[in-house]
């Protein structure tokens, strides 16, 4: 735990109050919740075998006892969530999505891992970054149905500051490392592909002309139903939002993992993505980005770039790589070039 209230915590945040908030409030409320201490014991051992490397093995076999401790407490309160446990379960849901990040960051020889560990043996379920993100969208969509449900509890708790006014769009900083005429380009390159798959398209001006465009260039697809069609725009919508919130100088670490909170789990772009559909993979490619520009959160690393490069594998395993090319074109520029957002050239 030291080393969690001297290092690990600084990694959460780059606000001062909510600095506060993990090395004092949550690990307080820890010594009440055993689960949510195995929780955080977990985390700072993933983190000490981030940063020792050559000691990897001997933190990550605490880092997986502790998990799935972590985990076997965690289930069993979920049926019995009081305004007493309320903060501590929806910390730890958030531990678990940052826990399944940093696992295979840490872990990058798993053939030296005991293999009677059952979070060892879960991890190894995620062969490719498109299946992690998957069951990323999972957890974190999991976390915000408890702040959902329970908003009142956790908006009057200790920790409120970490679900009030910490998922608001803003305004893009004079310094915004991202280039927004390029991303919205592909934005709209994006949404005139999936209109062009409507038939009963809505489109704005400029967004309607690239349409237009689109549409003399290739064939008709098979049309989207009309519920595809509202996941795959609320995605968008809400992935921009993403973009401008990195732009800001209110952006804070971690803060590109909001995405999945900020979807409409109704909508059900989990869903397709579950099920690999391409239009998603190629909305997912564009996330990449988002998480490109934020790989200096050592819980993130280079996943934007793995998860780009591997929905351009998996489209063309499937065949529909030159089809969908023109819309991957951007999220592969960004990360082969270098351009675009980088957060960690922001001065704060």
């Amino acid at each position: 735990m030291r080393h969690f209230v001297t290092e690990t915590y600084l990694t959460f945040s780059c606000i001062k109050s909510i600095q506060n908030l993990w090395r004092i409030t949550i690990p307080k409320m820890a010594s009440d919740h055993p689960f949510m201490m195995h929780g955080l014991l977990n985390i700072s051992a993933l983190h000490l075998a981030f940063l020792n490397p050559a000691k990897r093995d001997l933190y990550l076999a605490p880092a997986i006892r502790h998990h799935d401790l972590f985990l076997s407490l965690y289930r069993s309160e979920l049926h019995k969530i009081t305004p007493d446990n309320c903060s501590a379960m929806f910390i730890c849901s958030t531990l678990i999505s940052i826990c399944t990040l940093a696992f295979p960051i840490c872990n990058k020889s798993p053939l030296s891992m005991p293999s009677d560990y059952s979070y060892h043996e879960q991890l190894q379920q995620f062969d490719s970054p498109i299946q992690l993100a998957s069951s990323l969208f999972i957890l974190l969509q999991g976390a915000f149905t408890l702040v959902r449900i329970y908003w009142q509890w956790l908006e009057d708790s200790a920790i409120s500051a970490l679900v009030t006014n910490r998922f608001q769009s803003c305004e893009a900083g004079s310094y915004a490392k991202i280039r927004l005429q390029s991303s919205d380009s592909a934005f709209r390159l994006l949404m005139a592909r999936i209109e062009s798959m409507s038939s009963q398209p809505n489109l704005s001006s400029s967004e309607s002309s690239a349409q237009q465009s689109y549409s003399s260039q290739h064939t008709s697809p098979s049309p989207l139903s009309s519920e595809e069609l509202s996941a795959y725009k609320n995605a968008i919508s809400t992935l921009r939002d993403v973009f401008m919130l990195l732009n800001s100088s209110e952006a804070d670490n971690g803060v590109v993992l909001i995405w999945p909170f900020l979807l409409d789990a109704e909508q059900g772009f989990a869903t397709l993505l579950k099920e690999m559909r391409p239009l998603a993979l190629v909305i997912l490619a564009h996330y990449g980005v988002a998480l490109h520009a934020s790989r200096d959160d050592w819980f993130i690393g280079e996943w934007g770039r793995n998860l780009i490069l591997d929905v351009k594998k998996t489209l063309s395993l499937a065949g529909d790589e030159v089809e969908l090319q023109e819309l991957i074109a951007w999220p592969l520029e960004m990360v082969s070039t270098g351009e675009g957002l980088d957060r960690s050239d922001v001065n704060r």
